[in-house]
């Protein structure tokens, strides 16, 4: 059996449109009616907070048993994978939403908030290192839309 192998083969910025951040204030601000002060400082932390969110494209070959995609993440960082999509290999079909595919081989992508390109991605075969930020391809982003948290 061949040893298992992470490739991390995109890692791509969220693009903050004006819809976006409206999705955004909205669901962060929980329907209270909000001063313009309030909703100026709440915006400017949801532009902080979504300069900061990327989505990782990575290629799994030969997972085994320890493969748990909740183990992946950033060194001294405690955020998790949000909102895992399986895909083909060759990445334009969605397999699954949040469980892997069938084989030990397979595309996972991944949004990860609060970023630090300076630092690999931990799995649990180890760390990986990522390649530089891009702007997210438009197939990606029509796959895989990025929809805010609470």
């Amino acid at each position: 059996m061949s040893q298992p192998k992470i490739q991390v083969l995109g890692a791509y910025k969220v693009e903050l449109t004006d819809d976006l951040l409206e999705e955004a204030i909205e669901i962060k601000s929980y329907g209270l009616q909000l001063t313009e002060s309030e909703k100026a400082e709440l915006e400017k932390a949801i532009r902080e907070e979504l300069s900061s969110v990327v989505l990782l494209d990575v290629l799994v070959t030969d997972a085994d048993e320890r493969f748990d995609i909740d183990n992946f993440g950033q060194p001294g960082s405690d955020q998790a994978p949000y909102d895992e999509t399986y895909l083909s290999l060759d990445g334009t079909t969605v397999i699954s939403r949040f469980e892997p595919p069938s084989g030990d081989s397979f595309r996972v992508v991944f949004f990860l908030h609060f970023f630090d390109p300076a630092k690999p991605l931990e799995t649990p075969y180890g760390n990986v290192s990522i390649p530089p930020i891009q702007p997210m391809p438009k197939h990606l982003q029509e796959l895989i839309p990025y929809t805010p948290i609470d």
